[in-house]
C-alpha cells in the first residue's frame, strides 16, 4: 500500500534537503518507529506544491491508516492518506 504524506514548505525543504533541525525530527522519529521511510514524489521538483508531495510503501492497509492518522497530528503535515488501489476490487 502507498501512503501519500504533504508537508508544509519548511518541513519539506528540510526533509528534501537533509535538514537535522527539531522540526523534522518527530516526523524522522513516527517514520522510524513504523519502519518506513518517506522519499519524494517528484524527486526533480524542489519548489511549488509538487515538492511537498512525499510517499512511503506500508506492509497493510490497516498500518497506513494509523499511520497516516498519526501523521496529521503533526505540525507542518498538511496531509496524509494511503492511497487506494488501481485496480477495480
Amino acid at each position: 500500500m502507498e501512503l501519500v504524506v504533504k508537508l508544509a514548505p519548511a518541513l519539506a525543504a528540510s526533509m528534501r534537503f537533509g535538514g537535522n533541525s527539531s522540526d523534522v525530527e518527530p516526523l524522522k522519529e513516527l517514520m522510524r518507529a513504523h519502519g518506513v521511510t518517506l522519499r519524494p514524489i517528484h524527486p526533480t521538483v524542489t519548489e511549488g506544491e509538487l515538492a511537498k508531495m512525499f510517499q512511503s510503501t506500508v506492509a497493510e492497509a490497516q498500518q497506513g491508516h494509523d499511520l497516516a492518522a498519526r501523521l496529521r497530528a503533526l505540525d507542518g503535515v498538511e496531509g496524509a492518506f494511503v492511497k487506494p488501489s488501481a485496480s477495480l476490487p
